[in-house]
C-alpha cells in the first residue's frame, strides 16, 4: 500500500502545522487569559486540541521508534472524558485543598488558563494555579497516601521529592491529595517547566526529546 503523501509533502504539511501553532509573547498571554476556567471554557479545548499537553508528554517521549504511533496519536487528537480513582478525589476536593494550601503557605493562588510554549508552539500546559510570577501549583491525588495520617503522608512525599531533586514544597490533605508549588523560570517558561514535572520532579524534558516527537505527533494530522 502506497502512503497518502510523499515524504516531501509530509514534511511540508508538518512545517505548515507547526507554523500555525507558533505564538509570540503577546499571543501566549492572550491565550492564557482566554482559556481560564480550563475544562469549563470552550476556548481551552480549542487551543489545546492540536497541541501536546504535559499530561501526555511521558507517553510520547518514551515511545519507541519501532512502535506504531497510530493508537497514541488517536488518543492525543481524540481524547475521551474519563474518571478514575486518581482523578475523582481531585475534582471533589481540589478547590478546598487549594484554599488550605493558601492558608498553610500564606501564598495567594491565582487561576490560570493554558500556557503555550514560546519556542515550540505545539507544547502546552495547564497548571492548577499560579503563585506570583515564578511558581505554579498542581493538585495531585496520591493513591499511595490514601488512608495514611496527614503528617505521615506529607513526610513520605517530601522525602521522595527531595530524593528526586525537586525544589518545590507541598501540602498533603487527609484525603491523600497534595498541592505542590514548584520554583520555575519566569512565567513564559512555565510550559516547559511543567513538562519537566511529569517525570517525578526530574528535569528530563529536552530539545532533543521535543524534536524527536514532532514526526510522531503530526503523522496522523
Amino acid at each position: 500500500m502506497k502512503p497518502d503523501t510523499t515524504p516531501e509533502e509530509f514534511a511540508e504539511k508538518v512545517e505548515r502545522q507547526l507554523n500555525e501553532l507558533r505564538v509570540d509573547e503577546e499571543a501566549c498571554e492572550q491565550i492564557e487569559a482566554q482559556t481560564r476556567g480550563q475544562a469549563d471554557n470552550p476556548n481551552w479545548f480549542e487551543h489545546r486540541r492540536l497541541r501536546l499537553k504535559a499530561s501526555n508528554s511521558h507517553a510520547v517521549c518514551v515511545r519507541k521508534h519501532s512502535t506504531p504511533c497510530d493508537a497514541l496519536v488517536k488518543t492525543l487528537l481524540h481524547p475521551r472524558c474519563f474518571t478514575n480513582a486518581a482523578t475523582e478525589p481531585r475534582k471533589q476536593h481540589g478547590e478546598c485543598l487549594l484554599s488550605s494550601y493558601m492558608q498553610q503557605t500564606k501564598r495567594d493562588v491565582q487561576p490560570c488558563g493554558l500556557f503555550v510554549d514560546l519556542e515550540h508552539g505545539f507544547l502546552a500546559a495547564s497548571p492548577d494555579g499560579v503563585v506570583g510570577k515564578d511558581r505554579i501549583v498542581e493538585v495531585k491525588c496520591l493513591l499511595t497516601s490514601k488512608g495514611a495520617e496527614p503528617m505521615e503522608a506529607a513526610r513520605t512525599f517530601a522525602e521522595k521529592k527531595e530524593k528526586d531533586g525537586d525544589p518545590g514544597d507541598s501540602f498533603v490533605s487527609p484525603e491523600g491529595i497534595s498541592a505542590t508549588s514548584w520554583c520555575t523560570q519566569p512565567r513564559e517558561y512555565m510550559c516547559k517547566r511543567y513538562f519537566g514535572m511529569t517525570f517525578s520532579g526530574q528535569q528530563k524534558w529536552s530539545h532533543s526529546c521535543c524534536d524527536s516527537t514532532q514526526t510522531a505527533f503530526f503523522q496522523k494530522l
